[in-house]
């Protein structure tokens, strides 16, 4: 009987380090992202690939317009700010919006408000301390951008 009680402690206790380890959504995106031009384009071409199944001819001018993705990427340098008090700064290329943001209670959706009210909703495929991907948009539309955590 006391081993049990030992062992149901001890699992208690590393149940509550592995949720510490994870970390809390909300701490973990509060920081400035930059576009990972890498990781995106990785995206991007199995976005491409999709279409080229679906539509040979879209897919095909997709595939055209990602040959210079790179160089373009890299002179429009993105930026994404979260801060704790719920505002946003986003920077595209030398273009600054200022919002606000909240992210949902299970950690998987942030939605940004610009300052004349449109709203807009990400899904966020992964967020760690250094990482972070958002889903934009839906279906053929739906764009997945990779974010590292700005240094």
């Amino acid at each position: 009987m006391k081993f049990n009680k030992t062992l149901q402690f001890l699992s208690l206790i590393a149940l509550l380090a592995l949720a510490a380890c994870k970390g809390n959504p909300k701490d973990m995106l509060v920081k400035k992202w930059e576009l990972d031009i890498s990781e995106t384009k990785k995206s991007l071409m199995a976005q491409v690939e999709k279409m080229k199944k679906e539509n040979p001819e879209m897919g095909k001018l997709m595939e055209e317009g990602m040959k210079n993705f790179d160089s373009e990427a890299a002179k429009m340098k993105m930026t994404l700010e979260f801060k704790k008090d719920g505002t946003a700064e986003t920077n595209f290329g030398g273009t600054k919006e200022e919002g606000k943001w909240t992210l949902s209670e299970d950690g998987k959706k942030i939605t940004m408000e610009e300052k004349g009210g449109k709203k807009s909703d990400a899904e966020v495929v992964e967020l760690s301390k250094s990482k972070l991907v958002l889903k934009m948009g839906s279906g053929n539309e739906a764009q997945t951008l990779a974010f590292a955590a700005a240094k």
